[in-house]
C-alpha cells in the first residue's frame, strides 16, 4: 500500500521543503512513498525482502528493527513506521507460508473382501489427480490393486502411491430361515474348517445344534470375518394320548378321542374325525398333523368273551318242592349268588328274591328271579280204620280257599264211608295239591275184637306217616309184633300197641323196599289167638 505523507503544519510546508518532492508512477508529489505491498504467501524455503527506503528516514518495525528493509522467511503480521522531515508514514502486510503438497497414502495394505478403504489426499486447495482419472481429493478403493495420486498447488506437485491386497472372506451360508417340528433338531453347519468360529451363545465349533426358536448367528474368521443369521421356528407338535390299553366287556365300545385344535386326523381304518368309536378287539392308532408335524399315538383294545344268565321267569313253586337255579356259562367265570355262595347252581327251597352275578375280570351280568313257595295243603284224613258192619264215618279234607278231588272224582270238602275201601283226597289250593290217604275195614268177624296193620308207610321226617303202628287196635291184647327184611332179619319186634316203627334199622335209615310181619293177638271176647302176616312197603 502507498502512502503519501504530508507535513502536520501545512501554514510552513506549503512550500514543500527541501527533499519533500517526490516523484512516484510519474507523479510529483510531496511526503513519505511507502509500500510493503499486498498480503501474501511464501512456499517453503522461500523469504521476501520488504522495503521501507525513503531518503533521510528514519524506521521502526514491529520486531523493533530501525533498518530500511527486513527478510521474511516466516508467516506474521509485519508493519514498519516511516519518519521524515515531512511526517510519519506506517504499512502492514500479512504473510502466510504455503508448503507444497504432503501427501501420505500410507503404507501398502490389505482389505477384506466386500470391505473398502478410503485413501484421502488431504491438501485442500490443491488439484488432485488419481491413477483412475479422478480429481477428487478422496477415493475408495474396493479391489486389488496399485493406487497413486498426483496433488498440486503454486508450491509444487507430490505425488504417492499405495498398493492394496484382497483377502476373500469366508464363505457362510446357515440357509434360510426355517421351522421344524418339536422334538426335532437341526445342526447349523458354518463349515470353513481351520478358521474361528463365534456363535450367538459364546460356543466356537463350526456346527451348533438347534431345538429350539430363536436368532441363530455366527462368525466366522478374525479379521476378515463373515457373519450370517438364521431365524428358527420350533412348530408344537400335536401331542395326544389315547390312554392305557383297555379291555372292554362284550358288547362294550370305547370312545377314543384325539381332539386337537387346528390339527387333521388319519386313524388306522383312513377315517379322518377327530374321535373313534372301538367296538371290536384290535390295535387302534391315529395320526395328526399340524403345519406338517406329525405325531402318532396307539392303543390296544381288547373285548372279553361273550357270556350272559337267565334265571328264566318269576316262578310260584309249592312248598314240597324246590328248584334249581341254573347260572352255568359256557365259558370260564365267576359265579356269586345273593347268600355268596359260588356254585353255578343254586337250589331254591323257599320264598324270596334270588340272583346271581357273572363275572370275568371287570367284566360283570346279573340275572334276578323272585320266587313264592306257597303251602302245600296239610289233609289229615286220620288212621285207618276198622269198623263193624253197622257204623259209618265222614272223611273230612276242609281246607280254606281249596277245591277237592276224591277217589271217585267227587269234589266235596267231605266223604261219607260205607263200605271197606282206600279212601283218597287231593286238595288244591294255590296249584299246590295236598293228599291223605285212609283205609277203611269193614269187619265181618270179629266186630269186637279188631286191629288193622297200613300196607305202606313214609319215614322221611316231614311229619305225615313217618312211623308205623298198629291202627284201631279194638279189645285186643297184643302178643307179639315183628317186621323182618326181605333176608329174614328182624327189623323191628314189640309187644306194646303204642310203639311203632321208625323205619330204622341198627340205627341207620332202613333201605326202601318191602318188610314182612308177623302179629300175634288174643280177642278179649272170645279169648282166642290170631295170628296174622303180611308185607309192607317202606317208601320214602
Amino acid at each position: 500500500m502507498t502512502h503519501f505523507i504530508f507535513p502536520n503544519d501545512t501554514s510552513t510546508c506549503y512550500l514543500f521543503p527541501p527533499g519533500c518532492l517526490q516523484t512516484y508512477n510519474g507523479f510529483s508529489t510531496s511526503g513519505i512513498i511507502l509500500d510493503l505491498g499486498n498480503d501474501t504467501t511464501l512456499c517453503a524455503g522461500q523469504s521476501l525482502l520488504l522495503n521501507a527506503a525513503n531518503a533521510g528516514a528514519t524506521y521502526l518495525w514491529q520486531n523493533g528493527s530501525t533498518n530500511s528493509t527486513q527478510n521474511i522467511t516466516s508467516t506474521g503480521t509485519y508493519w514498519v513506521q516511516v519518519t521524515t522531515a515531512c511526517g510519519q508514514a506506517t504499512d502492514t502486510i500479512h504473510i502466510t507460508n504455503q508448503l507444497g503438497p504432503i501427501v501420505q497414502l500410507g503404507n501398502d495394505t490389505t482389505i477384506c473382501q466386500g470391505n473398502s478403504l478410503l485413501l484421502n489426499a488431504n491438501n485442500p486447495g490443491s488439484t488432485f489427480l488419481w491413477q483412475n482419472g479422478s480429481t477428487n481429493s478422496t477415493l475408495t478403493a474396493n479391489a486389488a490393486g496399485t493406487y497413486w495420486v498426483q496433488v498440486s498447488n503454486f508450491c509444487g506437485v507430490t505425488a504417492d502411491t499405495i498398493h492394496i491386497n484382497l483377502t476373500p472372506l469366508p464363505i457362510v451360508n446357515l440357509g434360510n430361515d426355517t421351522s421344524f417340528c418339536a422334538g426335532q433338531s437341526l445342526v447349523l453347519n458354518a463349515g470353513n474348517p481351520g478358521l474361528p468360529h463365534l456363535w450367538q451363545n459364546g460356543s466356537t465349533s463350526s456346527t451348533f445344534t438347534v431345538n429350539q426358536s430363536g436368532l441363530y448367528w455366527v462368525k466366522v474368521g478374525t479379521g476378515c470375518s463373515t457373519t450370517d443369521s438364521i431365524q428358527i421356528t420350533i412348530l408344537p407338535k400335536p401331542i395326544i394320548n389315547l390312554g392305557l390299553d383297555q379291555t372292554l366287556c362284550y358288547g362294550e365300545t370305547t370312545l377314543l378321542n384325539a381332539t386337537y385344535p387346528g390339527a387333521n386326523y388319519s386313524w388306522q381304518d383312513g377315517s379322518s374325525n377327530a374321535t373313534f368309536n372301538a367296538s371290536s378287539s384290535g390295535l387302534y392308532w391315529v395320526e395328526l398333523n399340524l403345519n406338517n408335524c406329525t405325531f402318532r399315538d396307539s392303543v390296544l383294545v381288547n373285548i372279553g368273551p361273550f357270556f350272559t344268565v337267565d334265571l328264566g321267569a318269576d316262578l310260584e313253586l309249592c312248598s314240597d318242592s324246590a328248584v334249581q337255579l341254573n347260572a352255568t356259562s359256557t365259558i370260564n367265570v365267576n359265579y356269586l349268588w345273593q347268600d355268596n355262595s359260588t356254585n353255578p347252581i343254586f337250589t331254591a327251597t323257599q320264598t324270596g328274591m334270588y340272583w346271581v352275578e357273572l363275572s370275568q375280570g371287570n367284566c360283570t351280568k346279573k340275572d334276578t328271579i323272585n320266587i313264592v313257595f306257597n303251602e302245600v295243603p296239610r289233609i289229615d284224613l286220620g288212621p285207618d280204620k276198622s269198623l263193624c258192619p253197622e257204623e259209618s264215618v265222614v272223611l273230612d279234607a276242609t281246607t280254606m280257599n281249596a277245591t277237592y278231588l276224591w277217589q271217585d272224582f267227587s269234589k266235596n270238602p267231605t266223604y261219607a264211608v260205607h263200605q271197606t275201601g282206600l279212601y283218597i283226597v287231593e286238595v288244591k289250593v294255590k296249584n299246590c295239591i295236598g293228599k291223605d290217604t285212609v283205609y277203611v275195614d269193614y269187619l265181618q268177624e270179629n266186630c269186637q275184637c279188631s286191629i288193622y296193620i297200613p300196607n305202606a308207610f313214609s319215614p322221611n321226617e316231614d311229619g305225615i306217616n313217618d312211623e308205623l303202628h298198629l291202627i284201631h287196635p279194638i279189645n285186643i291184647q297184643l302178643k307179639d309184633f315183628k317186621i323182618y327184611n326181605r333176608w329174614g332179619n328182624e327189623v323191628f319186634a314189640t309187644n306194646t300197641i303204642a310203639d311203632g316203627w321208625n323205619g330204622n334199622y341198627k340205627g341207620m335209615p332202613a333201605e326202601i323196599g318191602t318188610y314182612f310181619y308177623l302179629l300175634k293177638y288174643t280177642c278179649n271176647f272170645d279169648g282166642k289167638e290170631y295170628i296174622l302176616k303180611g308185607d309192607i312197603t317202606l317208601i320214602r
